[in-house]
């Protein structure tokens, strides 16, 4: 019995599940619960699959010790058809209303309050009868570097994504992290990045740097360079650091939600999108994954809740995409924006 079979099989018993896999890494794995309780994370202590909103009022998990843990190796013998259809195209009115947002968040910043501020919106698209075994399975072959995953609890629903964004890894005292930010369609040539982009990257940098130096000592940043997730490429620099000590609540807590889903300073940037962005983000721009898996080490890997869908039927699911507003930004550019981010999901449909 694979593992496919066993995860739908629990999935028809109304449980919770997580099946995922890690970038790059040729392992599926899956978390099925055994009762249909909604556990929720008290001081990061816990063991488990973390599943989070962005507000962090929210964060809920599997326990490792409630879960059946299944592992499997990822073949890439599965034949599909890759056509990005007209799935639901957008309207004008979404468009319109999107523009208005990054308009208002452009007075914002313009005003002297922040530097930068993360829009997002929410698209409906219809789908004939979503099979999301087959959805994930295109994911694994699609989006090899990006971690994808697919997590229901008949108390939250199901969410799937596949996130080119980790939030934070650990294994004993080491702690690693990236910066990601700037957004553009792949290029076939080594295209320089405009400034509106190097500084929206750069500011990201900066905070992370910053927010992590309480915590760690030894700290070393990679150089930024063009990082390509489907047919998205962004600017990415690599944080890595040793922690002094396990304090992994705090860091968290200051650490996310970061620029790169945000905006900065955050508390502004927070406020501006609670009075202006118009919906919940739930759990979109949240962080999932691992948490203290590692009896030893303690090992923790988290990944931003980005490039994501929320299923709500078998005919209608939610595409959530957001893109990074600096005073340079331009309207208009901003909504194609997050039109290419939206094939992501829009190519496995």
């Amino acid at each position: 019995m694979n593992i496919f079979t066993q995860v739908v099989n629990h999935k028809k018993q109304n449980l919770p599940f997580v099946l995922y896999a890690k970038p790059s890494e040729k392992v599926l794995r899956a978390y099925l619960q055994q009762d249909a309780y909604l556990y929720s994370i008290s001081d990061f202590s816990e063991t488990g699959f973390v599943f989070a909103t962005f507000n962090q009022e929210q964060v809920f998990y599997i326990p490792q010790e409630k879960a059946t843990i299944l592992s499997e190796t990822i073949t890439d013998n599965l034949e599909f058809v890759f056509e990005v259809k007209e799935l639901g195209a957008f309207r004008e009115q979404d468009q319109l209303s999107f523009q208005h947002l990054v308009a208002e968040a452009i007075h914002e910043i313009k005003s002297g309050s922040c530097q930068k501020i993360v829009t997002s919106r929410r698209e409906s698209v219809m789908v004939n009868e979503l099979d999301w075994v087959k959805t994930f399975q295109k994911m694994t072959v699609l989006y090899p570097s990006a971690f994808k995953y697919c997590f229901f609890h008949p108390g939250v629903g199901m969410w799937m994504g596949a996130s080119p964004e980790q939030l934070l890894k650990t294994d004993g005292k080491k702690i690693k992290t990236v910066a990601l930010a700037g957004t553009r369609l792949q290029s076939t040539t080594d295209e320089a990045w405009g400034q509106k982009e190097v500084v929206e990257q750069q500011l990201v940098t900066e905070f992370i740097q910053q927010t992590l130096a309480p915590f760690v000592q030894e700290m070393t940043v990679s150089k930024p360079y063009t990082a390509t997730a489907g047919t998205i490429q962004h600017i990415k620099t690599d944080i890595e650091a040793e922690l002094k000590d396990e304090n992994l609540a705090s860091i968290i807590k200051v650490l996310h939600p970061t620029p790169a889903v945000c905006g900065m300073p955050k508390a502004v940037a927070l406020d501006f999108l609670k009075e202006h962005e118009g919906y919940d983000r739930s759990f979109y721009a949240g962080f999932i994954g691992e948490l203290n898996v590692n009896a030893l080490t303690k090992q923790t890997d988290l990944f931003v809740n980005l490039r994501c869908m929320e299923v709500l039927s078998e005919k209608v699911v939610a595409l959530y995409i957001g893109c990074g507003i600096t005073a340079e930004s331009d309207p208009e550019a901003e909504f194609k924006e997050t039109v290419n981010k939206a094939v992501t999901m829009k190519k496995i449909l």
